[in-house]
């Protein structure tokens, strides 16, 4: 499983809830995998996770369609 596209740590830019703030950063940064992101979002918005999710089904796709060849 390690060798998939989502587990390479990318970097993520999006509106954050900083809990430690109480506050919104409009450009948070975080180098990430897919894989992290959507399993723990902690606070990033949904566009950011859906993002990342996108991205691994796009992947799924491509992995099965070689696979039926």
């Amino acid at each position: 499983m390690n060798k998939y596209k989502w587990n390479e740590a990318k970097e993520h830019v999006g509106r954050f809830w900083d809990s430690s703030r109480e506050d919104v950063d409009l450009c948070h940064m975080e180098n990430r995998s897919d894989r992290s992101i959507i399993c723990y979002p902690g606070g990033f918005e949904y566009r950011t996770i859906l993002e990342a999710l996108s991205r691994v089904v796009s992947e799924l796709v491509e992995i099965e369609e070689k696979r039926n060849g």
